[in-house]
């Protein structure tokens, strides 16, 4: 689904989406936020608000949210695996981290 081209297309030429690159360009290490639902809302958002900060703290929140979740999971798999409480724990932690995808 594209979501920064059509903006970069528009008459408008929106501000937040004016910032990205107006090319494809290959990155050999690279994710894309605007992945999910959430973060492509809150794109959205802060282009009609003409926002940039707004949409680099809620980039920023969740790249702080996933650095989290990826150690916090870490901590519970050098835990005994298999433990109901362990089990119950990395759910908890998978359906947290789904809130800020």
């Amino acid at each position: 689904m594209m979501v920064v081209q059509p903006l970069l297309n528009s008459p408008d030429s929106l501000t937040v989406a004016g910032n990205f690159h107006h090319g494809l360009q290959y990155k050999e290490k690279a994710g894309c936020m605007l992945s999910s639902d959430r973060m492509r809302s809150i794109f959205n958002r802060a282009v009609i608000r003409r926002d940039l900060q707004y949409l680099t703290d809620k980039v920023n929140e969740r790249i702080n949210k996933k650095d989290e979740f990826d150690a916090r999971l870490k901590a519970l798999q050098r835990q005994n695996l298999g433990l109901p409480r362990t089990e119950a724990e990395t759910e908890r932690l998978v359906k947290e981290w789904k809130r800020y995808e």
